[in-house]
C-alpha cells in the first residue's frame, strides 16, 4: 500500500506532540515521576529529558518545515493546510515549553 504525503506528514506532527506532550508532563511539578517502587528522578535528569525532548520536538518541526518547502505548488489545498496548521500549532506549544524548560532551569 502507497505512503499518501497527508498521511506521512500527519503521522511526523503525531509524533512531535507525543513528544512535546511527555515534555510537559516532565515540566509538571509532579510530572513524569518513576512509579513508587522506583527511585524518583533527579531534577538534574528530568531537566536532560526535557532537552532532549525539545531537541527532538524541533527536528521534527523542521522536518515538517522542510517538507513543506520542498512540495511549495505541489500540494492539494488540503495537504496544504494540514501542513499550516499543524506547524502554527506545533511551533505554538514549542515555544511555550521552551520558554517553560528555561524558567524551571533557573
Amino acid at each position: 500500500m502507497p505512503v499518501e504525503f497527508a498521511g506521512f506528514a500527519a503521522s511526523v506532527a503525531a509524533t512531535a506532540v507525543a513528544t512535546l506532550n511527555h515534555v510537559e508532563g516532565l515540566l509538571k511539578p509532579d510530572g513524569g515521576e518513576a512509579p513508587a517502587a522506583q527511585e524518583p528522578t533527579a531534577p538534574e535528569e528530568k531537566m536532560k529529558q526535557v532537552h532532549s525532548g525539545l531537541s527532538a520536538a524541533s527536528q521534527l518541526i523542521d522536518t515538517l518545515a522542510m517538507l513543506q518547502e520542498k512540495t511549495k505548488g505541489n500540494l492539494t489545498d488540503e495537504e496544504q493546510r494540514l501542513l499550516d496548521t499543524a506547524l502554527t500549532d506545533l511551533r505554538v506549544a514549542y515555544l511555550r515549553l521552551l520558554k517553560q524548560s528555561r524558567a524551571a532551569s533557573a
